[in-house]
């Protein structure tokens, strides 16, 4: 199973409860995980995910972004349920980290750089807004009928002005487009399409800003309404932002660079915590913000 390195994507959900159901039905079987590059890297973004906000799109405790190979993350996932079967991790040759997958694991994960803006743009499925899905570059590009070219250039002034240290990291070029299917299905979108500059590229961060900052130049409210995942009565955006510190900046325009320490505690807390499980030599790593 290719995975992609957020939390988010349901195929670490999948293993889990596999995991689960074998060590309470069947400990007899043996496991064999052939392990694949995480084409993320090695970045962590982002907080532990507290129970509250668990749910099948976030298993508890892990963060945003995890920087784990498939692999370790089944090592890990194993040893936080204390289960005891069998189990071999099948490795690869550390050089397979420059050249992470060559068949796309889904239709909506097109490439390398879906997987470095995924952690943050996941975040515009809790919105209203096309998240670039029913396109040739989904998540890479956002947008929605009501957005117009006055709005999105003061979104981008705005935006860089405030924060000012993503200038050299990220360019966001206004575009229309066309979804065939999805959110705005045969409807005109004004929106952004990002290109990334560096890999440095803290992707969690700026899409919440990104959000942000749509939101408060908008008449429109932007958030998806109702329950988002079955046994969970939470919206879309508590269960994917499943922190209560990020929700509070969103909800109320705050200023995101009061909780980067915070955010950077917890990666690094994260780093600690599954170096036991690590298969390979390549480092875990935070990206530093200010």
């Amino acid at each position: 199973m290719q995975d992609i390195g957020s939390r988010y994507y349901t195929y670490l959900s999948t293993i889990n409860n596999l995991f689960a159901s074998i060590k309470n039905h069947a400990s007899h079987i043996k496991v064999y995980v052939i392990d694949h590059p995480n084409p993320a890297g090695r970045q962590v973004e982002g907080t532990h995910l507290p129970e509250e906000y668990a749910s099948f799109i976030g298993i508890t405790g892990l963060p945003h972004r995890h920087g784990l190979t498939i692999g370790e993350m089944c090592k890990y996932l194993r040893s936080e349920m204390d289960a005891t079967f069998d189990m071999k991790v099948i490795s690869f040759n550390p050089e397979e980290f420059e050249t992470p997958f060559q068949i796309s694991p889904s239709p909506n994960f097109p490439s390398v750089t879906t997987a470095q803006i995924y952690t943050g743009q996941c975040l515009f499925e809790g919105t209203i807004l096309s998240e670039g899905k029913g396109t040739t570059k989904p998540f890479e590009i956002i947008g929605a009928p009501f957005l117009n070219w006055e709005i999105l250039l003061k979104i981008k002034r705005e935006l860089f002005k405030s924060y000012p240290f993503f200038k050299d990291k990220i360019v966001l070029r206004p575009i229309r487009f066309i979804p065939y299917d999805h959110k705005f299905k045969g409807e005109v979108c004004n929106g952004f399409q990002l290109h990334i500059l560096r890999p440095e590229f803290y992707s969690l961060l700026f899409s919440l800003i990104l959000i942000q900052h749509i939101e408060k130049y908008t008449e429109n409210s932007i958030w998806k309404e109702g329950k988002y995942e079955y046994g969970s009565d939470k919206t879309a955006m508590e269960l994917l932002a499943g922190d209560k510190k990020i929700l509070e900046c969103l909800q109320i325009s705050g200023d995101f660079r009061t909780i980067i320490p915070s955010l950077q505690k917890e990666e690094n807390l994260w780093i600690e915590k599954v170096k036991k499980h690590l298969i390979y030599t390549i480092e875990l790593s935070v990206q530093k913000i200010l």
